[in-house]
């Protein structure tokens, strides 16, 4: 990470509800590249937020993969049901719990 892209991470962590912040989000999440966010790029990221849930909490109290993915497809609400695209997240008004 160059100084540069320090002081942009420093800046979005800031002010995360920032649209700013959102779009940086955005970009890390869509690592494809693709323009949008399918159940295999949330899978990614998601069980890597299990297994901090399960280390912190256990696997009895955390929510299903599954789970998670259902809420986050139903906060968002995509035009597509099987993809959220960054217009989706705008339009929802809760992108920066989504990206978070």
């Amino acid at each position: 990470m160059d100084y540069h892209a320090y002081l942009d991470f420093t800046l979005v962590m800031s002010d995360r509800v920032s649209p700013a912040a959102l779009r940086f989000f955005w970009n890390v999440l869509d690592f494809h590249k693709q323009g949008f966010l399918d159940a295999f790029t949330l899978d990614y990221f998601l069980r890597s937020l299990l297994e901090k849930i399960y280390a912190h909490e256990g696997k009895k109290d955390a929510p299903s993969i599954d789970r998670l993915w259902t809420q986050i497809f139903d906060a968002v609400a995509p035009v597509h049901p099987a993809r959220i695209t960054w217009q989706d997240l705008q339009r929802c008004k809760l992108g920066h719990d989504v990206v978070r």
